[in-house]
């Protein structure tokens, strides 16, 4: 397989390649989630003389058949996505989870393109994000993500520096969503984190 970012086809050894449309539809992602993975070198492709991707049939099942022993590790440890474009923040973060002992696992990314393709890949229990962000805000990707019944069963946690009126100019957030304001109150979100453990391991 040549490099993704080729624009030699590759020799015709009888393997099956998808448009980036197709490929999409396969994953379940945006079009432009593909093609992110794609120039990050999550799936193998390459360029027809017209700039088109043509992705790897070998290199979509071998990203989903990843997608499910992730999400099939660890089954008893509560999962938390944290979406947040500030390295600072989310550093500060994640020493704050270290420091409370949750029984977790945590993943950050920085945007809201990066959290979607996770959210398919990594099945969060809770998501955790800032709503402005670059490529794609936190507003869009929760329209997003709630617009997903699959994701119904994920908890929502806004942290945010935008006021009440900014935020209804905006489009608002999903009823359910549990909104915090900067300076973040660790107290609340250790709450809220601690609750959603115990409610997990009465279901399981």
């Amino acid at each position: 397989m040549t490099p993704s970012n080729s624009n030699d086809q590759p020799a015709d050894d009888g393997e099956r390649f998808f448009t980036t449309a197709e490929a999409a539809e396969q994953l379940g992602l945006s079009i432009g989630s593909v093609k992110l993975m794609v120039d990050r070198g999550e799936l193998a492709a390459w360029k027809t003389a017209g700039g088109h991707r043509r992705i790897s049939a070998q290199s979509l099942a071998a990203w989903r058949q990843r997608s499910a022993r992730n999400a099939a590790s660890a089954p008893g440890r509560m999962r938390i996505l944290l979406v947040e474009d500030d390295a600072p923040t989310r550093r500060l973060f994640e020493r704050k989870v270290a420091q409370w002992k949750f029984d977790v696992d945590l993943l950050a990314v920085g945007d809201g393109i990066e959290a979607l393709m996770k959210l398919s890949q990594w099945q969060p229990d809770l998501l955790v994000t800032d709503l402005v962000m670059p490529h794609m805000d936190g507003f869009a990707m929760l329209r997003r993500l709630r617009a997903a019944r699959e994701y119904d069963a994920v908890d929502l946690v806004v942290i945010t520096g935008l006021d009440a009126s900014a935020i209804a100019e905006r489009g608002g957030l999903p009823a359910d969503a549990l909104l915090l304001y900067k300076p973040i109150a660790w107290d609340r979100l250790h709450g809220f984190i601690e609750a959603r453990i115990s409610a997990r391991l009465r279901r399981l």
